[in-house]
């Protein structure tokens, strides 16, 4: 029995909130579902960070990597082929939304992540990668905060 389309949006906007809530840690400006970015198209992106002097443009999508239409009906057969190694799919939708946003993020001077997620947990390369700069700027932050600790004890 396949999922409705309620209970996607639901599990896709708990991811935003994940997202949103991780990047303001290290104190970044986060901005949902910002407006006004692509005034000539309809495209809309999930989030917009601000950290680290870096305009960061976010599309998060969910992937089942065994449904039927990413399986049958790839859309040609290098992507059906990519699709059906271990995060071949996760890979194969980041190049279609680099394809669809990569433009539109360089004319706003900012930095496109595909965040893709598997539905079998794996995370895309360019998440990955987000998430990795995420946590190195809060490990800096934790460090700082004990050196302080350490200095007033």
């Amino acid at each position: 029995q396949g999922h409705g389309g309620r209970e996607i949006a639901i599990r896709h906007n708990q991811v935003v909130a994940t997202i949103e809530r991780f990047a303001k840690l290290p104190g970044a400006v986060v901005v949902v579902e910002p407006k006004g970015l692509f005034s000539e198209t309809a495209k809309r992106l999930d989030l917009q960070i601000i950290l680290n002097h870096k305009n960061y443009l976010l599309d998060v999508t969910i992937v089942h990597p065994t449904a039927p239409s990413n399986i049958s009906h790839s859309v040609n057969r290098l992507f059906t082929f990519n699709s059906q190694k271990i995060l071949g799919q996760a890979d194969v939708t980041e190049r279609l939304k680099i394809n669809k946003y990569e433009e539109l993020s360089q004319n706003q001077n900012a930095i496109f992540i595909p965040f893709v997620i598997e539905t079998y947990g794996g995370l895309g390369k360019k998440a990955q990668d987000f998430l990795n700069e995420l946590s190195i700027l809060l490990l800096i932050i934790l460090l700082f905060v004990l050196a302080l600790m350490l200095c007033l004890d």
